[in-house]
């Protein structure tokens, strides 16, 4: 094993679950640390007093695999620019109801609009740095205005409650248009109908993410097209995601997931992301909001990631069927049986358990991917799901 700035690294084979690609992943050993603790970027508060350096993937105490140090990170809240009632025009409607109230925001560098104030999941969004915009007043209506966007034939026509409102959402527009990505780089998207998600890049995906948010994965093989048939969902394959310290960055992001090798694993992501677009073409980010990520919090993700990590891969039908969950302990802590397997949305659902978020309504064995995705209500104990981001894959060009 080879050393690099005081660190080992070692690099293993792993397999998708449905594809024979190898790639690798790579396994980060930390420095010698004196001290298991949470930080939160401005305190450090007592997590774990280990007897040894603690370091990924190998043993820790009573030999289960041990983690990095984990982490909370500090979110700037968005400034918005601009919101409320805007009129669109809907081309394909009838006659009598081709003006439809949206409610609109610009944040950010993104226009967005929604059916009603209250919904979470925009109808329709514009990133202007995803996109070259323009925006221009109507000619023959004062209180219109029309958004194009580079080698797209989709206008968004819309109308304000009077011409000086008109003339302010085009104003605000054109400042965010002139100084974002779009313009200067000429951008176009090449999803097709791309207004009716919200895309993150890179960057975008690193600053958002955060401990117990989730990762979607599609991926193109029989099985899988199988499975999502079967289950009506549009993904076979889903993650959790972990902040971990590391000596490349305070918040670095690892997945947790099942897999069919190497069962329950924590895998650093980003390093990682073209070999996750080669095995699953489509990735989307699902947001858990309005939890405090709090010591608690953190301590019983480290707690129950030291029982799970390393457990194999297995989903079956007697699963399926299983009603009861593992018992805590004396020290009020979830233990799991040495032969306990989990699949991956088995997985999820139990962190979720562990940590107060998902109520006992359902055995974890019973959940899927596609009860984490917007396509099934599930009700949280606290928080909430916010709208679903595809993640785009830095090698495909705008």
């Amino acid at each position: 094993m080879e050393k690099e700035d005081s660190k080992d690294i070692e690099e293993f084979s792993a397999y998708n679950l449905d594809e024979e690609e190898e790639f690798k992943i790579v396994k980060l050993e930390q420095e010698n640390d004196t001290k298991f603790s949470i930080n939160k970027r401005r305190s450090v508060g007592s997590c774990k007093q280990p007897t040894q350096p603690r370091k990924l993937g190998d043993s820790g105490e009573h030999g289960r695999p041990s983690i990095p140090r984990l982490t909370v990170k500090v979110k700037k809240p968005g400034d918005i620019k601009m919101k409320g009632h805007l009129s669109k025009y809907q081309p394909k409607a009838l006659v009598f109801g081709k003006w439809k109230d949206r409610y609109c925001i610009l944040q950010k560098t993104k226009f967005k609009y929604y059916k009603s104030k209250e919904d979470k999941k925009p109808l329709g969004i514009v990133d202007f740095d995803k996109v070259d915009t323009t925006v221009v007043l109507d000619d023959k209506d004062d209180k219109a205005f029309k958004i194009t966007m580079r080698g797209q034939e989709k206008e968004i026509i819309l109308k304000a409650s009077s011409e000086e409102q008109a003339a302010k959402w085009v104003e605000k527009m054109e400042k965010m248009i002139k100084k974002s990505k779009g313009r200067k780089k000429e951008l176009t998207m090449l999803q097709p109908k791309f207004w009716k998600e919200e895309y993150l890049d890179v960057d975008e995906f690193k600053e958002l993410a955060d401990n117990g948010d989730l990762l979607l994965f599609k991926s193109q093989t029989f099985g899988t097209k199988f499975q999502r048939v079967v289950t009506r969902s549009e993904y076979d394959h889903v993650g959790m995601i972990v902040l971990c310290e590391t000596d490349k960055d305070v918040n670095t992001i690892f997945l947790l997931e099942a897999v069919c090798d190497d069962g329950v694993r924590l895998v650093e992501f980003l390093p990682n992301l073209d070999k996750y677009f080669d095995a699953y073409p489509k990735i989307v980010y699902r947001p858990l909001q309005g939890i405090e990520r709090d010591e608690k919090l953190l301590t019983d993700l480290d707690d129950y990631l030291e029982e799970v990590l390393g457990k194999k891969y297995n989903i079956s039908l007697t699963k399926l069927m299983r009603k009861t969950m593992a018992p805590r302990n004396t020290l009020g802590k979830f233990t799991e049986k040495e032969d306990r397997t989990f699949q991956c949305a088995e997985l999820v659902a139990k962190m979720y358990k562990v940590l107060g978020i998902l109520g006992p309504t359902s055995h974890s064995c019973q959940y899927m991917p596609v009860h984490f995705t917007d396509k099934r209500t599930i009700t949280l104990n606290k928080g909430e799901f916010g709208p679903q981001c595809s993640i785009l894959d830095p090698d495909i060009q705008l």
